[in-house]
């Protein structure tokens, strides 16, 4: 199976995607574009929007709280993405010395555990819904980013 976003039509729909939602203000568990959203519910938008179409619609996306992970045990986020029967199969671990493409997801570190999700963009960016700052746009290679990513997912093509 190919990944998903080795087309460059479905890397520039992405990349507009994103850019509808650059500088919404972070809201925990909230997807209202321009008026509040989280990093799960950002990345869920990005990849089921009608342009994007990578994946459809989950429901319920798993809650969580804004105590970054500090108390959890176990990872929520990663259980969620890989039991989840649309995606299924789907999502495959990136090696880290393996480059990042456009629709990579980065499980990255909140507390104790993977607790943050954001997605990589063409030209070596990168979107995620952060609580200080909301949806923002921004190099890969930013050192904190970096040094905090737990994992790399990549999508497949649908069966």
């Amino acid at each position: 199976m190919k990944p998903f976003f080795q087309l460059p039509s479905r890397q520039e729909a992405l990349w507009s995607e994103a850019k509808k939602w650059e500088h919404t203000p972070f809201f925990a568990n909230a997807a209202s574009r321009g008026h509040g959203v989280g990093c799960v519910e950002l990345v869920h938008e990005l990849m089921t929007a009608p342009a994007v179409a990578a994946a459809p619609r989950l429901d319920p996306l798993p809650r969580y709280t804004l105590d970054h992970g500090h108390h959890a045990t176990e990872t929520q986020l990663l259980r969620f993405l890989f039991d989840h029967p649309a995606l299924r199969g789907r999502l495959v671990f990136v090696p880290f010395e393996s480059p990042r493409m456009p629709g990579d997801l980065l499980g990255v570190l909140s507390g104790q555990l993977d607790h943050h999700l954001a997605c990589v963009l063409p030209w070596r960016k990168v979107i995620h819904a952060m609580e200080n700052h909301g949806a923002v746009i921004h190099d890969l290679d930013e050192d904190k980013l970096t040094r905090r990513t737990l994992y790399v997912l990549r999508l497949l093509e649908a069966k």
